[in-house]
C-alpha cells in the first residue's frame, strides 16, 4: 500500500513540472512572436508599401520624389524657356576710345535706366530702354554702300524706344553703331556686335516688360492685314495712341492712325507707304509694325504680317465692330 502511494506521488511531481515546462514554452514562444511582430511592423513604417515590387524587392520612395520633383522643373522650365534677350553689358560695349580719367569707360548718366537688349541676325524689329530725359541714334550702313543713315527713333516719357530694321542687312559678327546723347559731358557711343539668329527673336523687345504693357497688349485687338487691305480697323484700350510703320523698308515710313474714345482705331492704307506711279504698295511676306503708347509712356509692339490678298473681290478692309 505504501508502495503505490509512493508511486502516485512521483507521477504527480513529474506532471506538475511538464505542465510548468509546456506554460514556459509557450510564453517563450508568444513573446518571440510579439517582438517578430513588432519588428515587421515598424519595418511597414520605414517602408510604404507602395514602395514594395512584387517579388518583394525595396523600391526607393525618394527616388520616386526625385522624379516627381525633376518633372516639376521640367515643366516650370518650358515657361521659363520663353525666348528673351539677353543684354549687352554696357562697360564691354563701350565705344569711348578716351574716357576721361576716373571716369569708367561708360559716363553714369547713361547708365541710368539703360537696357540694350541683343540684336540677333533675325532681328526685324529692336527695341529697348534709356533714360528718358535723353536721346539715341543709330548709325545704319545702307545696303550695298559705304554711306550711313542716322535714325533717331522716338523716346517714350518712360524711356522706352523702338526701331524697325528689316530693311538692313543683318550678319552675325557685324556691328552696329548706337549714340545715347544728352545730360553728360560729351556723347556716349556703344559698338553692339549683331548675334547669330534665334527663333523668336525677330521681335525684341525691352525687358522692361511692365503689367501695363502686358494690360496693353491683352485688350488690343489687330484683325488680319491682306496685301488689298486699304481700310483697317482694330482696337486697343482707351487712352493709347496707335503708330504702324513699315518694316522692310531701309527708311521706314510711319503713319498715327486714328484712335476714338473707347480704343477702336482705323486708318488708311490705299497709298501707304507712299507709291510713286508704277510702284508696288505693302507685299505678301512683309511685315507691319504697330506701337501701342499709353499716355504715360508705356510701349507695347505688335509685329503683323502680310497675307495674300483676300480671295473676296469686294474686300476693302476688316470690318468695323
Amino acid at each position: 500500500m505504501l508502495r503505490t502511494c509512493t508511486i502516485l506521488m512521483l507521477l504527480s511531481i513529474v506532471m506538475v513540472m511538464m505542465a510548468c515546462n509546456t506554460s514556459e514554452s509557450e510564453e517563450t514562444s508568444s513573446e518571440g512572436s510579439e517582438v517578430k511582430e513588432n519588428q515587421e511592423q515598424q519595418q511597414e513604417k520605414t517602408v510604404p508599401e507602395d514602395t514594395m515590387s512584387d517579388d518583394g524587392q525595396q523600391n526607393s520612395a525618394t527616388d520616386e520624389s526625385e522624379q516627381s520633383s525633376n518633372t516639376t522643373d521640367d515643366e516650370g522650365s518650358d515657361d521659363r524657356d520663353i525666348a528673351k534677350p539677353e543684354l549687352y553689358e554696357p562697360e564691354e560695349v563701350s565705344g569711348r576710345d578716351n574716357p576721361e580719367e576716373g571716369s569708367g569707360d561708360v559716363y553714369p548718366e547713361a547708365l541710368e535706366n539703360l537696357e540694350l537688349p541683343y540684336i540677333y541676325e533675325n532681328t526685324l524689329v529692336y527695341s529697348g530702354t534709356i533714360n528718358p530725359e535723353q536721346s539715341i541714334r543709330f548709325e545704319i550702313s545702307q545696303p550695298d554702300s559705304e554711306e550711313v543713315e542716322n535714325v533717331d527713333p522716338e523716346v517714350t516719357e518712360q524711356g522706352h524706344f523702338a526701331l524697325p530694321l528689316d530693311g538692313m542687312e543683318l550678319e552675325a559678327g557685324d556691328e552696329l553703331i548706337v549714340y545715347v546723347m544728352g545730360n553728360m559731358p560729351h556723347e556716349q557711343q556703344f559698338v553692339l556686335p549683331i548675334q547669330p539668329a534665334e527663333d523668336g527673336m525677330e521681335l525684341v523687345e525691352s525687358t522692361s516688360d511692365t503689367a501695363v504693357m502686358n494690360d496693353i497688349k491683352e485688350a488690343t485687338d489687330l484683325p488680319e492685314f491682306y496685301e488689298n487691305t486699304s481700310t483697317y480697323y482694330g482696337k486697343t484700350l482707351p487712352g493709347v495712341s496707335v503708330e504702324v510703320s513699315e518694316v522692310d523698308a531701309f527708311v521706314a515710313s510711319t503713319q498715327d492712325l486714328e484712335v476714338e474714345e473707347e480704343g477702336d482705331f482705323h486708318g488708311d492704307f490705299s497709298n501707304f507707304p507712299y507709291q510713286a506711279a508704277g510702284e508696288a504698295g505693302l507685299q505678301e511676306g512683309q511685315h507691319l509694325l504697330f506701337r501701342m503708347t499709353d499716355e504715360d509712356g508705356n510701349l507695347a509692339l505688335f509685329l503683323t504680317d502680310i497675307l495674300a490678298p483676300s480671295d473676296d473681290p469686294n474686300y476693302d478692309g476688316p470690318i468695323s465692330e
